[in-house]
């Protein structure tokens, strides 16, 4: 046995508990806050709720970036004029997107539907493009209370530069049954470094 005890190897169950807890005691000294066997979660819900309301009203104030992959090349321009915030109609050369959503034709597929578009020799209001539409301009009317902005009928179209007009033309008659008035046609800035 050693000046201190004898070792924990020779020691019973009782005698190693016993041990350990005033080992335990002596190394280490009790933390502040160590007593706390619970955590309130109101404040952090009151920060959360406060921080996605201000990311709506931000959200809802800035126009949408616009991503200008190979599908979408819109036509340039050498207009000075800014891009104002508004619901977003895209017009790549394969499908239709309203808001971020792709818009399917009675069969469920977008790419059906541009093939039906750009084969047809009207420019026709297309149906789902118009419901899409008066969808999203029920849920502007909705947020009117949390953004301050009620719906003004302002239309954003990204349209890709080979897409013929008699689609453009069907997508802003659709737009026009929908209720959206004012119409942007967004291009990209002509780059003079060619």
């Amino acid at each position: 046995m050693s000046a201190q005890g004898p070792s924990p190897v020779d020691m019973t169950d009782e005698e190693f508990l016993a041990w350990k807890k005033k080992k335990r005691g002596k190394e280490k000294p009790k933390l502040p806050g160590s007593d706390i066997t619970s955590l309130n979660l109101t404040p952090l819900m009151d920060i959360m709720s406060i921080l996605l309301v201000f990311l709506i009203q931000s959200l809802a104030v800035e126009p949408s970036n616009i991503n200008t992959s190979l599908a979408l090349q819109p036509p340039e321009s050498s207009a000075e004029d800014t891009m104002a915030a508004a619901t977003r109609v895209t017009i790549s050369d394969e499908e239709i997107v309203v808001e971020d959503k792709p818009i399917a034709g009675p069969d469920g597929d977008p790419r059906a539907l541009m093939a039906q578009l750009k084969s047809r020799n009207t420019d026709e209001s297309i149906p789902e493009i118009r419901d899409a539409l008066i969808a999203s301009a029920d849920q502007i009317r909705a947020m009117k209370d949390v953004t301050g902005k009620d719906f003004e009928g302002k239309l954003n179209v990204v349209s890709h530069g080979k897409v013929p007009y008699k689609v453009v033309a069907s997508v802003l008659k659709s737009a026009g049954e929908a209720q959206f008035s004012t119409f942007q046609l967004v291009v990209m800035k002509k780059n003079d470094a060619k």
